[in-house]
């Protein structure tokens, strides 16, 4: 049952890796696009 669990875990943190500069370019993206709309205002 251990075993199950650890390799849930390691699954997640694979994932959030492999996400995670996915997901701060995103946020960057995001950011960049719309303070210039809010501004525009």
């Amino acid at each position: 049952m251990m075993k199950l669990i650890e390799v849930l875990l390691l699954g997640i943190k694979s994932v959030l890796a492999f996400c995670a500069p996915f997901c701060i370019w995103l946020f960057v993206y995001t950011q960049t696009f719309i303070t210039p709309c809010v501004w525009w205002r």
